[in-house]
């Protein structure tokens, strides 16, 4: 009844919660309580924990009331959940067991349990991340590899929605394979066009022979989906523009993005490249700033950093600067290129 009436407390959620929650059980459950928090995982640290306002540079989610929840899902889902327990509610005669307002509550709470589990695996994120770049950056996973190249070069996500569609052609899809389907279509539309790795037009041709029921519902994903405003423009990745020993500069790379924060520091980590040879003065500002963005899977003001870059490009950064803003930029320039110089 607390739970349906979105009156829950931290104490009998974390008694629930123990045995798959672990050590993030009072987080998660303060988090649930307090509606207005959000749960942030630091991709540094791996710690967890809240904030009344969602910082940049972190993974965050929040809670929200049942009536929330429930207002925020897609009318799909709302209508799918709703037949479920319709059915659940009624007797053998086909008669409801419950009023109106009941149902509507148990609606709401199942909405609820669902935010709930989706809060605990999210306060896992930070184990999930360590255990990937050391798969991927340390042990230099193979597997991770590949599907980073499947889904980024090779067009992967288009090639997942062919697959269902044939699926959906061939096969007796019930109820809940069909709802599995579309809540798949959208979140792979929406990651796809986020990353830049499909645009719309390739979404609509890889669907224009298949399946009806597909096709209605990649219109309707792409219709929900705010398209990017102005020319379009093809992100090239970072193993596309670096000169030399790949891997290795890529690391240099990504070490410099973890002791440096600022988006500014971007301007003389383009500059460090050019310098030492590891990118060809020809490179675009945006160019770069779009390779890091994929390559860090976070996103970076640009409109500081490529002010900056204009100003040092031509720049002489071999004397002592008196502003002091130009001599962090020639202190960081001097140590950074010294590294870059010897990865081959």
């Amino acid at each position: 009844g607390n739970i349906v009436q979105g009156r829950v407390k931290s104490l009998s959620i974390a008694k629930d919660m123990t045995k798959w929650g672990g050590r993030h059980v009072s987080v998660i459950a303060e988090c649930l309580e307090s509606k207005q928090m959000w749960m942030e995982i630091d991709t540094k640290t791996w710690d967890i924990s809240l904030s009344p306002f969602r910082n940049p540079g972190k993974i965050s989610v929040s809670s929200e009331t049942p009536v929330e929840i429930w207002n925020h899902l897609p009318q799909s889902t709302r209508s799918y959940l709703t037949s479920q327990i319709d059915k659940l509610s009624k007797n053998s005669k086909g008669c409801f067991l419950f009023s109106k307002l009941e149902r509507k509550m148990m609606y709401q709470a199942l909405a609820y349990f669902s935010k709930l589990i989706f809060l605990t695996h999210a306060a896992f994120i930070s184990e999930f991340l360590a255990n990937l770049y050391d798969v991927v950056i340390v042990r230099k996973g193979n597997l991770a590899y590949c599907m980073y190249y499947y889904v980024v070069f090779d067009h992967g996500l288009t090639h997942l929605l062919k697959q269902m569609s044939r699926l959906m052609a061939k096969e007796n899809v019930d109820t809940e394979c069909l709802m599995l389907i579309k809540s798949c279509i959208g979140m792979l539309i929406g990651k796809s066009l986020d990353m830049g790795v499909e645009t719309k037009s390739t979404w609509q041709s890889a669907v224009n022979d298949g399946n009806q029921e597909i096709w209605m519902e990649v219109m309707f994903a792409l219709q929900k989906t705010k398209g990017k405003t102005g020319n379009k423009k093809g992100i090239r990745s970072i193993d596309e523009i670096v000169v030399g020993n790949v891997q290795q500069i890529k690391n240099g790379i990504m070490k410099f993005l973890e002791e440096n924060d600022d988006d500014i520091c971007l301007a003389y980590l383009l500059k460090t490249l050019i310098k030492t040879g590891r990118i060809r003065p020809s490179i675009k500002y945006m160019t770069f700033h779009r390779a890091i963005e994929q390559f860090a899977q976070r996103h970076y003001g640009h409109d500081v950093p490529q002010k900056r870059y204009w100003e040092i490009k031509d720049f002489i950064l071999d004397r002592e600067q008196p502003e002091r803003s130009y001599a962090r930029a020639k202190e960081m320039i001097d140590i950074w290129t010294i590294y870059f110089s010897n990865c081959g």
